[in-house]
């Protein structure tokens, strides 16, 4: 009649007669168990041996815990694994990386997070050396996407500056009635009201990120090859193209060109809807 055992991780099966009074793994936690005869239950660490109970052979008891975990459908391995996630462990390990299970307290800890690494090296310097190459690889590619490029800090100035002289020359021409010569665009700028000024002043803001920026996924498209630099100098749009399926390696110019030509087309069709162009 099947014996039934338990392990302390949990783990509960029967073992056939012929094991009664052996010693085995548990398949979970690879805890030694000790298999009882009659029908109490199996703990680990049991000491006491069956009495009026023939000893089986080696060979019987074997056989019998092998059908044991072929019961479980668990195969037996070597090495200890985690009674939460039945990961492998390796020796000495208090915690398992892949779920938290604290094995000494027999639950999980809150907050731990699994760290698996890409390379499995036997040598713990060469796992503390994968770790870092990784870390540093992570902290480089975030960094790519921290601040913006010099050109777009430099365009956005340029803006400003346009702005404030668009806003002081317009203010100035209304208060004393005194223009720029017809025909040129400081004119254009002191005759047009404020709702068409501004989509003009955002497009040349936009404009001149849009120049910088196409001028960066131009060097940046004829170090990746020649053909990508050609076709982005040539072709006109390409360069949206290169610098979307680009855009992580490339970093924060791609998308920064991506953006800045929407907002071009943005007070470009404002500025139209205007009639902004009635002033030149």
């Amino acid at each position: 009649m099947p014996i039934p055992i338990q392990c302390q991780c949990g783990y509960k099966s029967t073992a056939p007669d012929a094991a009664a009074g052996k010693t085995g793994k548990c398949p979970k936690c690879q805890a030694s168990i000790k298999v009882p005869s009659g029908q109490v239950d199996a703990t680990v660490g049991t000491t006491s041996k069956p009495s009026g109970t023939p000893k089986p052979t080696a060979a019987a008891s074997n056989s019998g815990l092998d059908k044991l975990f072929a019961d479980a459908g668990i195969g037996q391995s070597r090495g200890m694994r985690c009674p939460s996630c039945d990961k492998p462990l390796q020796p000495g390990v208090a915690v398992c990386i892949e779920c938290g299970f604290h094995l000494a307290r027999g639950e999980k800890l809150a907050g731990v997070v699994s760290q698996k690494l890409e390379e499995n090296f036997e040598d713990e310097r060469l796992h503390q050396a994968s770790i870092s190459l990784k870390r540093d690889a992570e902290t480089e590619a975030r960094l790519r996407f921290v601040g913006a490029p010099w050109w777009v800090t430099l365009a956005i100035l340029l803006g400003l500056i346009i702005v404030i002289l668009a806003g002081v020359s317009k203010v100035s021409a209304t208060a004393s009635d005194d223009y720029a010569p017809e025909g040129t665009v400081i004119y254009a700028m002191q005759k047009m009201p404020v709702v068409t000024l501004l989509p003009f002043v955002g497009i040349l803001v936009s404009g001149m990120v849009f120049f910088m920026s196409y001028l960066a996924m131009l060097v940046a498209a004829f170090k990746t090859s020649v053909g990508n630099g050609l076709l982005t100098f040539f072709i006109p749009f390409y360069s949206h193209f290169f610098a979307f399926t680009n855009r992580k390696r490339i970093g924060s110019g791609a998308t920064i060109h991506l953006i800045w030509t929407v907002l071009l087309f943005v007070f470009l069709g404002w500025f139209l809807a205007n009639r902004g162009y009635k002033w030149f």
